[in-house]
């Protein structure tokens, strides 16, 4: 199930869902390249292997 943006973390802006069916909060937005995610960030790199349909779940934190 899709979390609730309420429940986001603070720091969270994005969101968006893995191979497994789980969904993740990132501070910057991922970039899709081809088969995963992948963020930047300036303390760490995060990759998570993903379906090709996932690159549509990708949402910006809605303005509150």
């Amino acid at each position: 199930m899709k979390p609730d943006w309420k429940a986001a973390p603070a720091w969270a802006r994005f969101l968006a869902m893995d191979a497994g069916g789980d969904w993740y909060w990132y501070a910057t937005a991922p970039k899709w390249n081809g088969s995963s995610w992948i963020t930047e960030t300036p303390d760490y790199i995060c990759e998570a292997t993903v379906f090709i349909a996932a690159n549509q779940s990708l949402e910006e934190r809605p303005n509150e």
